[in-house]
């Protein structure tokens, strides 16, 4: 079983490559052209990594709420934030939708979960509904958005669609936790009413907040990495090509998504009219900075992983 394991997981990384490299091999020229497209920018680059940084502060603040509404311990947002900078950073080597699925639970239970795997597993699919959903609903704007005679319409409509978006997770969180948790529950042999759910309508609104501002700083971080290297693109581009490559990344079978997230990016990017050499060359800035992003973040919270809770005791 451990050697199939293993010639499945290189299977995956041999795919991932032949993907990634089939891609760059169709997209660049040259590489003596595409060193000479890249005009690097360290300012961006930090205002990239600050998106990176609030994008995961906003998953992890929401982790927290579902965890804690949903019978788990207190532990601190540092605590949180650590377990999903870890598995973020593993996850770009090993298989990313897997290390999700199952890595979080573990680097959560390192530090003072006292959940199950299972448990944590279920929220993470629970999160994975909302950042569907969002993605989703932000490529129905940029149909719309993009239609000839919509032009200077295109932040009304935006914060139409976030307010549809919110209209739409308010409501729907406590049946789709309740259903997840039913769904647990039966797999542990356990009846769902001794799992309890206490999300109120203000948590929903604060879920569905989060899952909001965590896209804004994931449009902050990319948008950021192409200002980086001299990609400079109108907003709206922004906002229409990163959905379709958000969507790919959460089916990431291959290490770290490679080759999944990249297609993703080549058609959002192509969508919206960017050259194939400068698509070329933003695929691989962008999985060089989300390696980078994701250490350097992991190390940083490392030290204040342990922190208590506010208003929770030290254990003896």
């Amino acid at each position: 079983m451990a050697f199939s394991a293993r010639i499945k997981s290189a299977l995956r990384l041999v795919a991932g490559l032949a993907l990634f490299g089939g891609l760059l091999w169709y997209l660049i020229p040259s590489w003596s052209a595409l060193a000479a497209r890249a005009d690097l920018a360290a300012s961006a680059l930090a205002w990239a990594w600050l998106g990176a940084a609030g994008a995961h502060v906003a998953v992890a603040a929401r982790w927290k709420l579902l965890t804690e509404s949903t019978g788990g311990n207190r532990l601190s947002l540092w605590a949180y934030l650590h377990s999903l900078m870890v598995t973020r950073f593993l996850g770009q080597f090993v298989p990313s939708l897997a290390m999700d699925l199952v890595g979080r639970g573990v680097a959560l239970r390192a530090v003072g979960s006292e959940r199950g795997i299972g448990h944590a597993t279920t929220l993470v699919v629970l999160e994975r509904i909302f950042d569907l959903v969002v993605p989703a609903v932000l490529v129905g704007w940029a149909i719309v958005a993009r239609r000839p005679g919509m032009e200077g319409y295109e932040l009304l409509l935006l914060i139409a669609a976030v307010v549809l978006f919110v209209a739409l997770a308010v409501p729907g969180l406590v049946p789709l936790t309740r259903a997840a948790l039913a769904l647990y529950g039966r797999f542990r042999h356990e009846r769902a009413g001794g799992l309890p759910v206490g999300i109120t309508h203000a948590i929903s609104f604060q879920v569905a907040l989060l899952s909001v501002l965590r896209f804004a700083a994931v449009l902050v971080q990319f948008a950021g990495i192409g200002a980086g290297i001299g990609l400079l693109l109108p907003w709206p581009d922004w906002v229409a090509a990163t959905p379709v490559a958000q969507l790919t990344a959460l089916f990431g079978v291959t290490p770290g998504g490679l080759g999944v997230v990249e297609v993703g990016w080549w058609a959002g990017l192509a969508w919206v009219g960017v050259d194939r050499a400068a698509i070329g060359l933003y695929l691989i800035a962008q999985r060089t900075a989300l390696i980078a992003f994701l250490g350097t973040l992991a190390l940083a919270t490392w030290p204040l992983a342990r922190r208590p809770a506010a208003g929770a005791s030290e254990p003896a």
